[in-house]
């Protein structure tokens, strides 16, 4: 014996059951966003203590140096660079993001990554500068002493970590530095539309390599040695 099952319209259902229906989707919602909360505060509990017990990080670190950065606030366990991943509105930390010695990047599973950034420098007196990832940041903090510098992580967490910056800092000369890549053009501008900052995009000599502030950098250190 078999049965055949469809599901009904919500025109088809009595206003009681749509009132059922409604309040059933809401504590489904509700239970949801329980877990996640949950689990996110379980990450951060781990990201609070594996930030303690991580180390200064080295400034030889393979990483750093392939890069031409200095460590900034980063930290190290093992071979790993360890970065703490913030919160804007109270810096608290939600997560950590490690980069291995060959670039490899993880983040802490189950931590809260929207909206949040990697702090890299916390300057008070320049413009508020946020970048794609953590090599960039740096990069752009070095250029700038005077200027507040954040990493996002990546292109599609942009426009949340802008909003969160413009909320916890109104008055802040927000520039959003994007990578020349497509996909970061789209986003950054994007970014820089829904927060009301500026926008800045790397421009690369024809033929050249490279897509962000960081590779900007190294061919320009590379022209200036030849």
């Amino acid at each position: 014996m078999s049965e055949t099952w469809c599901a009904r319209s919500r025109d088809d259902l009595s206003p009681a059951e749509r009132e059922a229906l409604r309040h059933q989707m809401d504590e489904a919602r509700r239970l949801r966003d329980a877990e996640t909360r949950q689990r996110h505060e379980r990450a951060s509990d781990r990201a609070r203590q594996q930030w303690r017990e991580a180390e200064p990080a080295d400034p030889e670190h393979p990483y750093l140096v392939n890069k031409g950065v200095g460590p900034h606030h980063a930290r190290q366990r093992g071979d790993r660079l360890v970065l703490p991943v913030i919160d804007p509105a109270d810096a608290s930390i939600t997560s950590l993001q490690t980069i291995g010695p060959d670039g490899g990047k993880w983040l802490l599973p189950g931590g809260r990554k929207r909206g949040c950034c990697i702090p890299v420098a916390l300057c008070d007196g320049g413009p508020t500068l946020i970048a794609e990832g953590f090599a960039t940041a740096c990069t752009l903090a070095e250029a700038d002493p005077t200027a507040r510098v954040l990493a996002a992580i990546d292109a599609g967490n942009l426009e949340p970590v802008a909003l969160a910056v413009r909320k916890r800092w109104p008055d802040a000369d927000l520039v959003i530095c994007g990578d020349a890549d497509e996909v970061g053009t789209t986003k950054a501008r994007a970014a820089a539309i829904a927060a009301g900052a500026r926008l800045a995009i790397p421009e690369f000599p024809p033929g050249a390599e490279g897509s962000d502030f960081n590779d900007l950098a190294a061919l320009v250190a590379v022209g200036g040695a030849q």
